[in-house]
């Protein structure tokens, strides 16, 4: 088997992910849960070179409108978050499984793929994993760091490591009767309404609001690896800041947070980071992922979770044009500037406004 597509309800799906170290990013019930929001398809390919298995998790969705792609042509992107693609055996045939990866795609009419890669998973030099051929072209972009939080230690130990501005917020908070606790269900709904008017506040993309079938989704359908942090006010009767965090194994990762402005002054957001360090900490996690800026930039989002660690993993994209010849073609149809860095070219949020619209679907 040089490489299929397959299906959330595959049973193999799952039965690869027995035998590896996976992240939440990998598992079906999130992948489907991303693919939602935007109308995608979630699929994942499972492929065999030499002796090695892979399984990439994606999202399928067809190709703009407007660009004059073949009939039934789509393109494929990791799911948000880092779900880098996993190899069963000799991880040096990632590059091998991937050039089959390119070649299943070109069959499917998938144009490319954009592939993530899991800073706690992925080894931190993507060697052999470029190529430019003919017919196929895999390119892989640094895009910047991450920060991970190394647990396993005393928690004294952890504490110092962040900015001392936050150690005082911290121990302010508490002081000031503020409480905080994991998993406590009955928040939900004020959490998912925190969240949501964060966003608003901030001006956040359409990409960062969720409707409420997505929250259920995260809760429902991954039971076991979500995990609500709540901060409470000093009187114990609001919820004035929380986070959505995954854990699989030993790993836990930041996913969502919000925070009620009415507060903003003390700074609770900072207290739902260090609760759930502890609670990672004592619950015998190895690391808290926070992950990175947006786009992966040192933005002010990043500078905020330095305060809490400056340790650091690399992060980057790996960009997969399986149909050369249909790629281009869709690029010079988009109008696309020949130096545009966004993959794939033809869904740049640079391009002229009719053709984004288009893009946009």
């Amino acid at each position: 088997m040089a490489g299929v597509f397959i299906g959330p309800e595959d049973p193999r799906w799952k039965g690869f992910l027995e035998g590896v170290r996976h992240d939440v990013y990998h598992r079906p019930e999130y992948v489907r849960m991303d693919a939602a929001p935007g109308g995608g398809k979630a699929v994942a390919f499972l492929g065999e070179v030499d002796g090695a298995r892979c399984l990439i998790p994606l999202i399928e969705s067809p190709i703009p409108p407007g660009l004059g792609a073949p009939e039934g042509a789509t393109d494929l992107a990791s799911p948000y978050g880092y779900g880098h693609p996993l190899v069963e055996g000799d991880p040096g045939k990632l590059g091998a499984c991937l050039r089959a990866f390119a070649d299943a795609c070109r069959e499917r009419k998938t144009v490319c793929a954009f592939l993530r890669s899991n800073p706690l998973l992925a080894p931190p030099t993507p060697d052999d994993l470029e190529w430019d051929a003919p017919a196929s072209a895999a390119r892989v972009v640094t895009r910047g760091e991450t920060l991970v939080v190394q647990l396993g230690r005393p928690i004294e130990e952890i504490r110092g490591e962040l900015r001392k501005e936050y150690r005082r917020r911290v121990a302010q908070l508490e002081r000031m009767g503020y409480e905080s606790v994991v998993d406590e269900w009955s928040h939900y709904d004020q959490f998912v309404e925190i969240y949501r008017q964060t966003m608003e506040r901030l001006g956040a993309k359409s990409c960062y609001f969720f409707d409420r079938s997505y929250f259920d989704a995260t809760r429902n359908d991954l039971r076991g690896q979500t995990h609500l942090v709540t901060v409470m006010s000093s009187h114990g009767s609001r919820v004035v800041a929380g986070g959505l965090f995954f854990r699989e194994a030993d790993r836990v990762q930041y996913h969502l947070a919000g925070w009620d402005p009415a507060y903003a002054e003390y700074s609770p957001s900072k207290l739902v980071l260090w609760s759930a360090i502890r609670w990672a900490n004592d619950t015998g996690a190895s690391c808290l992922h926070l992950g990175g800026g947006l786009g992966a930039r040192e933005d002010e989002l990043f500078r905020f979770k330095r305060g809490f660690t400056d340790r650091r993993l690399p992060f980057y994209t790996l960009g997969v044009t399986a149909d050369r010849a249909v790629y281009d073609r869709l690029v010079r149809a988009s109008g696309a500037a020949s130096d545009e860095t966004y993959f794939p070219a033809y869904r740049s949020p640079h391009l002229p406004q009719p053709v984004a619209a288009a893009a946009a679907g």
